[in-house]
């Protein structure tokens, strides 16, 4: 799978240029290792062979069907790159293999993503990276990460693993 960035046209956005290749360095370094953990933890393959991003200032969003994934230029910590990046890619992977929730259960999109972002942000760039993303502190995350992600720091990694693969053969046999 390769990821793509779409720098801006304008040299008047510095900023975006470099957040843009702060990102993409990310990828550049750890891309494969991102991939072949998301696949590991979550039991799914990309179904795309391409995705492309671009940095804007606003929220991160995952992107779909030809709309491009967007990273918040607001990220300025490495983590908090490496966090937004895992994220996204977790929900492209959810939605390439046709596993998303209806528009009115946005929720459950995210908790389906936590199942396994831990497991790779860890398994990708260590327990540090791991320590940050499990973090409840306010300063830190918002009031919806820390109320989604709460429960499921409470359950095991085989817990989240069963889930995870529960849903994915349900949904599999709806089809």
């Amino acid at each position: 799978m390769k990821l793509v960035f779409d720098y801006p046209v304008s040299f008047d956005a510095l900023d975006t240029m470099l957040a843009t290749k702060a990102y993409e360095n990310i990828w550049l370094t750890d891309g494969e290792k991102i991939v072949q953990a998301l696949e590991k933890f979550s039991g799914l393959r990309f179904q795309q062979d391409e995705i492309h991003a671009i940095v804007h200032n606003g929220l991160s969003a995952s992107g779909m069907d030809g709309v491009p994934m967007r990273l918040n230029i607001q990220n300025t910590l490495l983590n908090e790159k490496r966090n937004a990046l895992v994220h996204e890619l977790a929900h492209r992977l959810l939605f390439g293999n046709g596993l998303y929730a209806p528009d009115d259960d946005a929720d459950a999109d995210e908790v389906r993503v936590f199942l396994f972002q831990g497991d790779v942000l860890r398994d990708v760039f260590g327990a540090g990276m791991y320590a940050f993303w499990a973090d409840l502190d306010p300063d830190t995350h918002s009031e919806d990460h820390r109320r989604l992600i709460a429960p499921i720091l409470k359950l095991s990694q085989a817990e989240r693993q069963a889930m995870i693969k529960k849903f994915v053969t349900i949904k599999q046999a709806q089809e």
